[in-house]
């Protein structure tokens, strides 16, 4: 049965390796207010399995092995989709997803009255009772529902929400689709006869849509384990409710639940059933910033009891759950100082945190991630964009004759279809006129994607290596001396699409019929930046898409055009045009696409031919490749993508630095070496504060 109590967790602390876990009698300190109900508690990954005085230790140790086992279902140390562990996570420590286990459903009942109290400590939790717990496994009548409420709280938690289109507990996923096969139909609620021929005849009616995908889900997972092929269980009552019982059987009768979850792409736990007796060699995985933190296992992730949950990397750089992308260049276990690229020098140590003090306005402020930065002083709260607009205006910083922002002029000699020209930072824009039936680009669009433009090439971004980006700007001008002399970068602004032009200059009838047109000969491009998009039917209107379109076109441009010849070798290394590049098959860029692809990370399955090997579908997937990549190091495909996620275009698994790194290492090389250095990664904030819906947003564009 599928109770989800409250919802909740709280920022790591001990990962045990071994044969086994630590049982503790005493709280965290954050769950003080819980300590009434629960008096045992257990980590695992960073998760926390809690119990009553009443439930025996041996059944709190089987359920947080069951998790473990779930997690690292190899029992390889290493917990075996990222993604997953950091949504169950969550972003704070009463986010952290949570068993708690009372003897029995009467239990669970007497402490109604704290449960007030406990939804302010615990959001997200699945319960467990004792006297469902079976140790020894499922035998006759006695089943262990251990198998079944971690797997609903690992699912519901962290393959929902890392993978909503595919494992989304809701109408149109993956596994909705799979389920409904099952039932013979969509049927937003139980219906009161299920269809001749279903096998998922789930008949609980207080159940809802997303209830009985999470059913479903623990039917099909433990059946293809072997967990439904135990003495009892044919002549009990669950053959009521799900009919196949063996992975034979269930291979045959659900082939989409089964493709679904042995598909590479997700390390969905299909290799051993949990048994409780999660065993893992002791490992001695010690972080380089704080020693004294508690490895997570997977992919450099760790814990520190005081400073929460981070990734490391080999540089220094630290991505922070909370505070983000941060340096720290000399880690001491008790305190440090923080480079942030927008808050400056902050400096924190283990009796304060989490105030810190930021360097850049002298004061101590206490920060929480869903409150910003607070000020004891005037008892109030500001966001971090609000905490930098109150730091010094009169701040240097970098400038050149390289860097320029021009003002939007009209300009006759390009074509017909544009009038007006822009140029930033070495970038051209074209901006669209009043031609064939369509209105003209604003020049307000054209102003928020220069500004644009200016936030990707920020040479004050403390991750810039400046000559490099200067020399990027001179690649995009068409500078003597750069491998398109003469010919400048441009990038067109058109609105709409195609279409919405007669004729469509996209066309060759288009190209012929819009004088001037071949003047756009002489320049450097790729594809369109469109003003309100309406390649998809509707015109979008949502200010999230706009921004994924805008940097989708400007990254293919400036990868193309602008990223080779600027850092030392990466004009060889980013072979993307085999008409020019005779040995494309050999450079980086190709090694790492191809790894991407046979990683399943990249899909070429809409690309043309689909071959990465023929020359006209490599010059369309390297842009493609590049940008993508891009996204995933930057984490910008959660924010921007429709629903978080493009899979199978780019799978899921590569949306996080962490997840690139551990599926694509070419690609993440690649990032790094020729990417970082001359790319700023614009913030959220300033993103979002440009594009908003309805084409709000005012663009912050000046002019020199």
């Amino acid at each position: 049965m599928r109770i989800i109590l409250i919802t909740s967790a709280l920022l790591l602390s001990s990962m045990v390796f071994g044969n086994s876990f630590t049982l503790s009698n005493t709280l965290p300190d954050d769950l003080s207010d819980a300590s009434n109900v629960f008096t045992k508690h257990v980590e695992v990954f960073g998760l926390r399995v809690l119990a009553t005085s009443t439930v025996p230790d041996e059944k709190v140790l089987h359920t947080a092995n069951v998790l473990a086992e779930y997690l690292d279902n190899d029992e390889n140390g290493t917990v075996d989709q990222p993604e997953v562990l950091t949504k169950l996570l969550g972003s704070s420590n009463s986010e952290i997803a949570t068993m708690v286990l009372f003897a029995s459903e009467n239990e669970q009942e007497s402490y109604d009255n704290y449960f007030a109290n406990l939804m302010r400590v615990l959001e997200r939790t699945q319960n467990l009772f004792a006297d469902e717990i079976f140790e020894n496994g499922s035998q006759g009548d006695d089943r262990d529902a251990t198998l079944e409420e971690v797997l609903h709280l690992v699912t519901d938690l962290g393959w929902d929400e890392a993978f909503p289109q595919v494992w989304g507990e809701r109408k149109g996923s993956t596994l909705a689709d799979a389920m409904d096969l099952a039932r013979g139909g969509y049927f937003e609620n139980v219906p009161s006869q299920y269809p001749d021929g279903a096998w998922f005849t789930y008949d609980d009616d207080t159940s809802d849509y997303a209830t009985q995908i999470t059913e479903y889900l623990y039917w099909a997972t433990t059946t293809y384990l072997g967990g439904q092929d135990w003495t009892g269980r044919i002549h009990s009552n669950y053959t009521n409710e799900w009919k196949p019982y063996t992975r034979s059987m269930l291979e045959q009768t659900d082939p989409a639940i089964v493709t679904l979850m042995t598909s590479t792409s997700y390390n969905f736990p299909i290799k051993q059933l949990p048994d409780g007796n999660y065993s893992v060699s002791a490992q001695a995985v010690t972080s380089a910033i704080l020693p004294n933190a508690s490895s997570l296992g997977s992919a450099n992730w760790y814990s520190s009891s005081w400073f929460g949950t981070y990734y490391e990397t080999s540089a220094s750089w630290v991505y922070h759950l909370n505070l983000g992308w941060i340096y720290i260049p000399s880690p001491d276990s008790q305190n440090f100082w923080i480079y942030h690229p927008d808050l400056k020098w902050l400096w924190t140590t283990a009796s304060v945190y989490p105030w810190i003090y930021l360097d850049e306005i002298k004061e101590w402020r206490y920060y929480l991630p869903n409150l910003g930065f607070y000020k004891a002083e005037t008892m109030s709260w500001a966001s971090q964009t609000e905490l930098i607009a109150t730091f010094s205006q009169s701040e240097s910083s970098y400038s050149s004759a390289y860097y320029s922002s021009g003002a939007i002029t009209p300009n006759s000699s390009i074509s017909s279809w544009f009038d007006r020209s822009l140029e930033i930072n070495g970038l051209q824009l074209f901006v669209a006129a009043a031609v064939g039936g369509q209105s003209a680009v604003p020049d307000k669009w054209a102003e928020k994607v220069a500004q644009t433009v200016k936030l990707l090439t920020n040479p004050n971004d403390a991750e810039i290596d400046i000559p490099s980006q200067e020399r990027m700007i001179q690649v995009l001008k068409g500078a003597s001396g750069t491998w398109h002399a003469e010919y400048p970068t441009a990038q067109r602004l058109a609105y709409g699409g195609g279409s919405d032009y007669s004729p469509n200059p996209l066309t060759d009838e288009g190209i012929q019929s819009y004088q001037g047109y071949r003047n756009l000969d002489n320049y450097m491009m790729n594809d369109m930046v469109w003003y309100q998009n309406s390649s998809d039917g509707a015109v979008n209107t949502v200010g999230d898409y706009d921004i994924a379109e805008v940097l989708e076109h400007l990254m293919h441009t400036i990868h193309l055009f602008g990223v080779p010849g600027a850092v030392t070798g990466s004009q060889d290394a980013l072979q993307w045009d085999p008409e020019y590049h005779r040995d494309w098959q050999t450079s980086e860029l190709y090694y790492a696409m191809k790894e991407a692809v046979d990683n399943g990370i990249f899909s070429l399955r809409d690309y043309m031919d689909g071959n990465i090997n023929s020359p006209e579908t490599y010059r369309l997937i390297s842009k493609e490749y590049l940008y993508l990549l891009n996204f995933g190091m930057w984490e910008y495909g959660q924010e921007f993508w429709e629903n978080g996620t493009l899979a199978p275009e780019w799978n899921d698994n590569a949306r996080t630095p962490a997840g690139v790194q551990q599926n694509n290492p070419l690609g993440f090389a690649l990032f790094n070496n020729y990417l970082k250095p001359v790319l700023s990664k614009p913030t959220l904030s300033d993103l979002r504060s440009i594009f908003q819906d309805n084409d709000g947003g005012v663009s912050g564009y000046v002019s020199d």
